[in-house]
């Protein structure tokens, strides 16, 4: 009777339905914590691109033309003198005050005149000067006169000024990057400019003949035509990237598809530089080499294995230099632009709906099915009335 009493009692038991959960609030904030980062990480990296993305930093950051800096030591200066800068600055202010006097009679429309025409004069000679001094150069280059040519050159380029950048089509606004705090230091400035391993290459008409510089040509060349074929495959991809909010030009979102796809194309991209270095300084090496020499001294290398030190030296830095330039550069260097272009109307709807979506996961995972419900309602009214406001907004 005692065995029949406990197997009725052990039915009984089984029958009656299963206590409710209780809510894990403290597994749940800490799922929330993770989702805000995960969401913040997500909007810095899409804002990192979009600033880089720029044509004023995609040029400096990605160059691939070998006869320009940092691969050569020609061109104009890719940062602006201080000392000039300061001397300009100072000048145009003892100006001002010498003229002041003068400028309270002289009415504002004149005035604005009277500055354009002086810079419409001060455009025209130095472009006048940049273009007598180029064919100064090209004179003393055929008169075999090449360091006199190469300072005339130089001295083109200065007059000449910077090349107009191509439009930016997604309309940021962002300051070019070379005139920001972190690159008025002078080994940052050394890091971007003309210098190792460039440096190594043979100077022109340069009558070295030692095996050292040979050996430093062979690196420097290599390394040079490495750099310069993955930053102009990568300046290429984001230029392409950039027809998207030219498409889209008069739409408020129109940097929204790359915002969002962010983390997809920097995957790609480093993917690219990973898998680069290695079989690119390969193919220099062997079938765009300089002389049978370079030739020659690759193969041996293939084989006394200092060939692949330099294929996996390059492949190294390059994958470090990649990520620093797309994960932090841009926060070191104007983090307050980083926040305008996080937190531009549709690049914050978007990671509020991302955000309240991963908190919604998080409710129905560490809390009870009907409190889950109930914040999954108010989301979605959250999200709806988020979308109207933007929407309506002019």
């Amino acid at each position: 009777m005692g065995t029949d009493t406990s197997a009725i009692n052990a039915k009984k038991e089984e029958s009656k339905p299963a206590e409710k959960s209780k809510n894990n609030w403290k597994g749940f904030g800490a799922a929330v914590l993770n989702s805000f980062v995960q969401v913040m990480v997500l909007g810095i990296v899409g804002a990192n691109l979009l600033y880089v993305l720029s044509p004023a930093n995609l040029q400096f950051l990605f160059p691939d033309d070998t006869s320009k800096r940092p691969y050569t030591n020609t061109g104009p200066p890719l940062f602006a003198s201080k000392s000039t800068t300061q001397k300009g600055g100072d000048d145009g202010k003892s100006d001002n005050n010498m003229s002041m006097p003068k400028l309270s009679t002289v009415k504002a429309p004149s005035m604005t005149q009277l500055n354009e025409k002086a810079k419409i004069a001060k455009e025209a000679a130095s472009k006048a000067a940049a273009t007598a001094a180029k064919s100064g150069a090209e004179l003393a280059n055929k008169a075999g006169l090449t360091q006199i040519g190469d300072k005339l050159n130089k001295t083109a380029d200065k007059l000449a000024g910077p090349k107009s950048l191509p439009p930016d089509h997604c309309g940021l606004d962002v300051d070019p990057i070379t005139g920001t705090h972190l690159f008025s230091s002078k080994p940052i400035q050394d890091m971007y400019d003309y210098g190792f391993p460039y440096s190594l290459k043979y100077a022109k008409n340069s009558n070295d003949k030692s095996i050292l510089g040979f050996l430093k040509n062979w690196i420097g060349v290599n390394t040079e035509k490495s750099y310069s074929g993955l930053r102009g495959l990568i300046s290429k991809m984001l230029g392409y990237m950039e027809i998207t909010c030219e498409l889209n030009k008069d739409a408020k979102w129109k940097t929204l598809p790359i915002f969002i796809l962010a983390p997809l194309i920097m995957f790609v991209i480093f993917m690219i530089a990973q898998f680069w270095s290695i079989p690119t300084v390969l193919y220099y090496m062997l079938f765009k080499h300089e002389s049978t020499y370079d030739l020659l001294f690759t193969l041996a290398g293939l084989f006394c294995g200092w060939t692949f030190f330099l294929a996996g030296g390059a492949s190294f830095f390059q994958m470090f230099g990649i990520m620093f330039t797309f994960l932090l550069l841009p926060l070191l260097t104007d983090t307050r632009r980083i926040m305008k272009i996080l937190g531009k109307r549709y690049h914050s709807l978007y990671l509020f709906i991302l955000f309240l979506l991963l908190v919604t996961s998080n409710a129905f995972t560490y809390l009870t099915s009907d409190v889950a419900l109930a914040m999954f309602i108010a989301f979605i009214f959250a999200i709806i009335s988020s979308i109207r406001h933007v929407l309506k907004k002019p």
